[in-house]
C-alpha cells in the first residue's frame, strides 16, 4: 500500500521512527563525521611526515606553523607526537560524552512523548486513557511524571532500565544486554566531566600532588560504543513506537499548529498535508483528513 493510500489509526503509526529519534540519528551522523575527519586528519599527518623522512629530534617548527610561545612542551616532534596522540584520545573521550549526551536527551524526550501519548502507563494501565483527549483539553502537565521521568534517565544505567521496566512492563532486549556497556561509558563520561578524564575518586586525593593517567579508549573500542547504543536507541523507539506513542506525536504537531490551519476540515487537512511537507514528512490527503476528523471529534470524559 502506498503511503498516500494509508489511513490514520491512533495506535498505527505511518512514520517507522518518532521524530525524536529522527533528531537524535542526525547528531549521531554529524558526530560520525567529525570524528572520521579527525581521523582522516591525523592518517594524512603521519604519513605526510614518514614520506618527509622526519626525525623524531627535529623541531616541530620543521614541519609546523606554530605560535613560539605555545610550543614550550613541544621541543621536539617526538614531544608533539606524544601530545598529539594524547590529543586524539582526549577527542575520543568527548566522543563518549557527546553519544551519551545524545542518547539522554532522545530518551528525556521519547519517554515524554510515550508518557503523553499513553499517561495509563503512570497507572499500570495501558492503553487506556488516550492522552490526545488530555492534550485537546490542556489536561497533560508533565510535573505529574518528572519522577518517573527522572528515574528512566538519570544515575547508575541498571537502574534507569528497572524503572523504564517498571513504567513500560518490559524493555527491548538490546537494552538489557546493553546495560554493562552503557554503564562503562557512564562512568568515562563522569571522568571526562568531573575530573578532566580521570578517575573522579583518585583525582579527590589531595595527598597526591601529580597529575593522574586519563581513561583511553581506542578508535576500534569507540566504533563500537557508537554502534551499539545505535542499535539499543533504535529498539527503544520500534518498542515504544508500537505499543505506547503509536500517531500521538502528529496530533500533538495538529494540536500545537491547529490555529494555522484555518477553514472546514477538509481545508485544515490539505493544510496539514503541505505541513508535513514543510518539514520532510510524506503522508497522504487520506491520513490528513483522518488526523483532523479525529482530533475535531475528540472528547475528554474523565
Amino acid at each position: 500500500m502506498s503511503r498516500s493510500e494509508v489511513e490514520f489509526q491512533r495506535w498505527g503509526h505511518v512514520q517507522n521512527h518518532t521524530w525524536p529519534f529522527q533528531v537524535y540519528k542526525l547528531y549521531n551522523e554529524e558526530l560520525s563525521r567529525f570524528l572520521w575527519a579527525e581521523e582522516a586528519a591525523a592518517k594524512y599527518t603521519h604519513n605526510r611526515l614518514g614520506k618527509e623522512e622526519a626525525d623524531e629530534n627535529d623541531p616541530p617548527s620543521k614541519y609546523f606553523s606554530l605560535p613560539p610561545n605555545r610550543i614550550s612542551s613541544m621541543k621536539t616532534l617526538k614531544g608533539w607526537a606524544t601530545i598529539f596522540d594524547e590529543s586524539h584520545n582526549w577527542m575520543r573521550l568527548n566522543c563518549i560524552m557527546a553519544i551519551s549526551s545524545n542518547m539522554e536527551t532522545y530518551l528525556g524526550s521519547v519517554i515524554s512523548l510515550a508518557i503523553e501519548s499513553n499517561p495509563g502507563v503512570l497507572l499500570g494501565s495501558a492503553v487506556r486513557i488516550d492522552g490526545a483527549k488530555l492534550l485537546k483539553e490542556g489536561m497533560l502537565d508533565s510535573a505529574v511524571y518528572e519522577k518517573q521521568l527522572e528515574a528512566c534517565t538519570k544515575g547508575e544505567w541498571p537502574k534507569r532500565l528497572a524503572a523504564f521496566e517498571k513504567l513500560f512492563g518490559s524493555s527491548p532486549e538490546s537494552y538489557k544486554t546493553g546495560i554493562s556497556t552503557l554503564e562503562r561509558m557512564r562512568k568515562m563520561r563522569n571522568n571526562l566531566g568531573h575530573a578532566f578524564g580521570r578517575d573522579i575518586d583518585a583525582s579527590k586525593d589531595f595527598t597526591f600532588n601529580k597529575k593522574k593517567p586519563a581513561d583511553r579508549i581506542t578508535l576500534p573500542t569507540l566504533v563500537k560504543y557508537l554502534d551499539r547504543v545505535y542499535s539499543i536507541v533504535l529498539d527503544i523507539d520500534e518498542f515504544l513506537l508500537e505499543k505506547h506513542i503509536g500517531e500521538f506525536q502528529a496530533v500533538y504537531a495538529y494540536h500545537q499548529h491547529r490555529d494555522e490551519f484555518v477553514g472546514g476540515e477538509i481545508d485544515r487537512a490539505l493544510k496539514l498535508k503541505q505541513f508535513y511537507g514543510e518539514h520532510d514528512q510524506s503522508v497522504g490527503k487520506k491520513f490528513c483528513k483522518g488526523l483532523v476528523s479525529y482530533y475535531e471529534e475528540l472528547v475528554c470524559k474523565i
